[in-house]
C-alpha cells in the first residue's frame, strides 16, 4: 500500500509542471505543504481536469458521493488496479473522476523480524505522477461538499520488489494528458497502470520518525541507518 509521501515542490514549480490553469483550496481547510509526512486524512493538492487543468486541495482517503457519511475508511487511502472496476467504492470514478497525486517521495516500510524499516522511494530529480481517483461527497444536512481522493497501487516491481508486495502506481509523464482527458476511454487506459520503468530512481533507509504523522520536517527524507536487528549483517 502507499500510506505516506512527501511533497516539497513549491506550488508554483508544481503549478507549471503540469500546466495548471486554477488552484482551488476548500475553504477553512488548511493545505498541507510542503510536506515532509503526508497522511490520510489531511487536504493535500491533486490534479484534476475540469473544463480546464486545475490543482484542488482534496483529503486523502476516498468517501464515495453515495456514503452515508464523510467519514472515510482507512482502506480508501488506496485503490487496487486488479479490482477497481468490480469495487463499488471506485468502479463508477474510472471513466470520470481519474486525478494525478503530485509527490517527491513515498514511503514503504520494509519487514525486518518484529520490526520494520521505513524506506524512501523517489525519482533521482524532479516531481513523479501517481495514479488516483477521486470523488465529490455532499452533506444531505447543509449541502457543504468534501472532496476526497485515493491513491492506486499495483503489484511490485523492480527496486520494490524487496520492500513490499505492492507500489503506487507511477504515470509516465507523457500520458498524463491522456489520463486525466474525461474522453479517454478506460480500455485505454489501464494499460498505463502497469508497473511503471523504476528507472532513475532511488530507495534508501530513513528514521523512523515518520512512523509519527506528528512528525514533518527534512529530516524525514535523509537518509538513516538501518535498524539494527539480531543476527543482522547490516546491525
Amino acid at each position: 500500500m502507499c500510506g505516506r509521501y512527501a511533497l516539497i515542490t513549491p506550488i508554483q514549480e508544481l503549478e507549471a509542471a503540469v500546466g495548471v490553469v486554477q488552484t482551488e483550496i476548500p475553504t477553512n481547510q488548511q493545505l498541507h505543504l510542503p510536506t515532509y509526512n503526508a497522511s490520510p486524512g489531511q487536504t493535500l493538492p491533486v490534479i484534476i481536469e475540469h473544463k480546464w487543468r486545475q490543482l484542488r486541495g482534496m483529503r486523502w482517503g476516498l468517501v464515495p458521493n453515495w456514503a452515508p457519511t464523510a467519514v472515510s475508511k482507512g482502506n480508501t487511502i488506496n485503490a487496487q488496479q486488479e479490482t477497481l472496476t468490480a469495487k463499488p467504492s471506485f468502479r463508477h470514478l474510472v471513466q470520470t473522476n481519474r486525478c494525478v497525486v503530485p509527490v517527491s517521495a513515498f514511503y514503504e516500510w520494509q519487514p525486518l523480524g518484529n520490526l520494520k524499516q521505513p524506506y524512501a522511494i523517489m525519482p533521482m530529480e524532479g516531481i513523479a505522477y501517481l495514479a488516483g481517483l477521486w470523488d465529490r461527497w455532499i452533506s444531505p444536512l447543509d449541502s457543504s461538499i468534501i472532496e476526497t481522493f485515493t491513491i492506486i497501487t499495483t503489484p511490485s516491481a523492480g527496486l520494490m520488489t524487496n520492500l513490499h508486495d505492492r507500489q503506487p502506481v507511477v504515470l509516465d509523464p507523457k500520458d498524463l494528458d491522456q489520463w486525466l482527458d474525461g474522453k479517454s476511454l478506460w480500455p485505454d487506459l489501464a494499460p498505463m497502470l502497469q508497473s511503471y520503468a523504476w528507472l532513475n530512481w532511488k530507495s534508501y533507509p530513513v528514521s523512523s520518525m515518520v512512523n509519527n504523522v506528528k512528525h514533518n520536517s527534512p529530516q524525514l527524507l535523509a537518509e538513516a541507518p538501518r535498524i539494527a536487528t539480531q543476527g543482522s549483517l547490516f546491525g
